[in-house]
């Protein structure tokens, strides 16, 4: 049975020993006013009860030191691992709504106001079409064929790619 109040705080843990670039603690105070550590993963597959995306996200960090413990630093950095691993479904953040069962909150999708409304980031060009945001597309197998200039999008390759982009598009906001 998942515990959503020890896995947020593991969560917590392992983002503040790990994470320490700029804006990480703007990130994670805004995490703890939404409902990133009660929400589900999904609707129907892998974690789709409350509290399940950190815990998809805790497994998913926990796999990934699994391979870090087997290939080392030559693997990946400790932030990126925690990165990736924790915050691979950000996007989810503020996505479910409540009802019978857990369900996209249409109004959300429908109106693509996810992560603060400013900045989408998919691996799934479906969910970048319309909407009056930026769009980043996570580039992966599955989308390889996709042109991201039809769909206004911007391919990003890397975490590290992300968070590059969402600053500079944050810096051309204030400026």
């Amino acid at each position: 049975m998942p515990n959503p109040e020890e896995n947020k705080k593991k969560f917590i843990e392992i983002y503040a020993r790990d994470i320490t670039r700029p804006g990480s603690e703007e990130l994670m105070e805004w995490l703890q006013k939404s409902d990133f550590f009660v929400s589900p993963a999904s609707t129907r597959f892998h974690g789709s009860y409350p509290g399940g995306l950190c815990e998809h996200s805790l497994n998913v960090y926990d796999n990934l030191m699994k391979l870090w413990q087997i290939y080392g630093d030559d693997f990946a950095h400790a932030e990126s691992l925690a990165l990736v691993s924790l915050l691979h479904d950000l996007c989810k953040t503020n996505f479910y709504g409540k009802e019978m069962k857990n369900v996209k909150n249409p109004d959300i999708a429908r109106n693509k106001q996810l992560i603060m409304g400013d900045v989408m980031i998919d691996d799934g060009i479906h969910n970048l079409i319309g909407g009056k945001y930026e769009k980043l597309l996570f580039d992966r197998n599955h989308n390889r064929s996709v042109d991201e200039k039809k769909y206004g999008c911007i391919r990003v390759h890397s975490w590290d790619e992300i968070y590059a982009k969402i600053r500079k598009l944050s810096e051309e906001v204030v400026n």
